[in-house]
């Protein structure tokens, strides 16, 4: 049987939105209310919520900003581990690599070619950084806490690292990425998003993201620094 959502005394069959044959429950019988009606009540409804939560990405322009305070960024204090809130405004000043994936190990894989590859080019922390998100909301049923554990380890061992732990999955909700999957962002020292994929990438995106990544680094500091092609 299927549900139906409830609008005060209305009941909207999800499957009949196109028609809006909505109808009022009663004791007896039931009556019509004015379907141009409804449909401007729910269209200008969920138009609203959408373009206040969710932001898509648009190349060339800033990254949309995400706000994750459920864990947050990894923070190394002796031997434990804390969070604290994380903020996508803090991808300036440098060039920033992104990766956002699912709290699984197969997400974790997609993307390892690409990241070999940007491993070569040995950048200097104040001139590129990698940060990375994982969606523990997107795990298998009940290994969420195995993967916040393996993060915290992964910070022990690469404390230099910018590890985020999206417990809720805020950014695979708020910049509408797929789930089950890895997305590559390369964002230039503004904070714009130079380049954006979602899956694996193929070896012409990777030439590509890292022909970007070495170019906005020589913007950078164009005397000082000299990458091999």
């Amino acid at each position: 049987m299927r549900q139906h959502t409830p609008i005060n005394n209305y009941l909207i069959p999800p499957y009949a939105t196109d028609t809006l044959e909505v109808t009022k429950i009663t004791k007896g019988h039931s009556d019509t209310m004015p379907t141009l009606l409804i449909k401007s009540f729910l269209l200008a409804t969920l138009l609203a919520l959408n373009t206040s939560a969710l932001a898509s990405i648009t190349i060339g322009e800033l990254i949309p900003e995400l706000v994750i305070k459920d864990k947050g960024e990894l923070l190394l204090q002796g031997d434990t581990i804390a969070y604290q809130n994380w903020n996508s405004q803090t991808l300036t000043g440098k060039v920033h690599t992104l990766q956002y994936m699912a709290g699984r190990s197969s997400a974790s894989k997609i993307n390892d070619p690409f990241m070999d590859q940007l491993k070569t080019l040995e950048l200097s922390i104040e001139q590129h950084q990698v940060t990375t998100i994982v969606n523990l909301d997107d795990a298998m049923f009940g290994t969420s806490g195995f993967v916040a554990s393996e993060l915290k380890k992964n910070k022990q061992r690469y404390p230099a690292s910018s590890i985020i732990a999206d417990a809720d999955g805020r950014g695979a909700e708020q910049w509408q990425l797929e789930q089950k999957n890895s997305a590559i962002f390369v964002l230039s020292s503004e904070g714009n998003v130079l380049f954006f994929k979602q899956g694996a990438l193929s070896e012409q995106e990777i030439d590509q993201a890292i022909s970007l990544i070495k170019e906005q680094v020589q913007l950078l500091s164009p005397r000082s620094l000299s990458i091999a092609d």
